[in-house]
C-alpha cells in the first residue's frame, strides 16, 4: 500500500535579526539620552540666549510634549505608509532637528526646532519597537521586549554626565552635534536592516480619538511641568 506523503510543516517565523533589534535599541537609546541631557546644559544656554536658565526650560518643555503627543499617531502612521519609511523618516526628521537646535539664534528657535525633533523621536520609540516584535516568535517576545528596554534604564543616569562632560569641555551645542554622525549611521543602517512592505493604503485614521488622546496627553504633560514649576516657586 503506498503511503501518502505528509504535507510540510510551515515554516516557523523567522526571528528579527540581532543587528535590527541593536539598530532600534540604539534609536531609543539616542532618543531618551537626548531627552534629558539638556536640563544640564540650561545655565550656559540661559547665557547665551541673556535669558534666567529657568526660562531656558521651555525647550525641555516643548520636546517632551511634542513626544507625548506624536505618539498616538505612530501606529496608524506605520500600518498606513510601512514602518520602514515612517521609521526612516523619523530618524531623518530628529537628525535634521538636532542640526537646526545647534544653529538656533534664540531661545524660541530652539524651542521650535527641539519640537520638531521630539516629534521625530516619538515616531522612533514605538515604530521601532513594531519592527521588532511583529515578526518575533511568541516564545521569544519576553527576550526582545527587554532587549529593547536597556535604552530608558540605562539614557537617564548617563544623560546628566554627558550633557555636563559636553557643556563643559565643548559647548551646549555639542549635545546636538553628537546626534549627526549617529543619526546618519543609523539612516543608512535601517534601509538596509529594516524590511520592506507591510503598509495598508486603505488603513482609516480615527481622527477625533487622535485629537481627543492627543490634547489630553499633551494635557497632561503641561499640567505636570505648571505643578513642577509651581512647586519649585514655593520651595524657593
Amino acid at each position: 500500500m503506498q503511503q501518502i506523503p505528509r504535507a510540510a510543516a510551515p515554516p516557523a517565523p523567522k526571528a528579527p535579526g540581532r543587528g535590527l533589534a541593536t539598530l532600534v535599541a540604539a534609536a531609543f537609546f539616542m532618543e531618551f539620552l537626548d531627552g534629558t541631557a539638556l536640563a544640564t546644559a540650561l545655565p550656559a544656554i540661559g547665557h547665551d540666549f541673556g535669558i534666567a536658565p529657568a526660562d531656558a526650560n521651555v525647550a525641555i518643555t516643548a520636546y517632551l510634549l511634542a513626544v507625548t503627543m506624536g505618539i498616538p499617531a505612530s501606529s496608524w502612521l506605520a500600518e498606513r505608509f510601512g514602518a520602514r519609511r515612517v521609521f526612516c523618516t523619523a530618524i531623518a526628521v530628529f537628525t535634521l532637528a538636532s542640526l537646526l537646535c545647534s544653529l538656533s539664534p534664540g531661545i524660541w528657535e530652539l524651542t521650535a526646532f527641539r519640537a520638531l525633533q521630539g516629534f521625530g523621536g516619538a515616531l522612533m520609540v514605538p515604530v521601532g519597537t513594531l519592527v521588532v516584535l511583529r515578526d518575533t516568535p511568541k516564545e521569544q517576545l519576553f527576550r526582545a521586549t527587554a532587549y529593547l528596554v536597556w535604552p530608558g534604564l540605562v539614557a537617564p543616569v548617563l544623560a546628566p554626565l554627558v550633557g555636563g562632560m559636553l557643556t563643559q569641555y565643548l559647548s551646549w551645542h555639542w549635545i546636538f552635534l553628537v546626534n549627526l554622525p549617529l543619526g546618519a549611521a543609523a539612516f543608512l543602517a535601517a534601509l538596509r536592516l529594516v524590511p520592506r512592505g507591510g503598509h495598508d493604503r486603505s488603513r482609516r485614521m480615527d481622527w477625533p480619538g487622535l485629537a481627543l488622546a492627543t490634547l489630553g496627553v499633551g494635557a497632561f504633560v503641561v499640567g505636570l511641568e505648571l505643578l513642577s514649576g509651581h512647586g519649585g516657586g514655593a520651595e524657593g
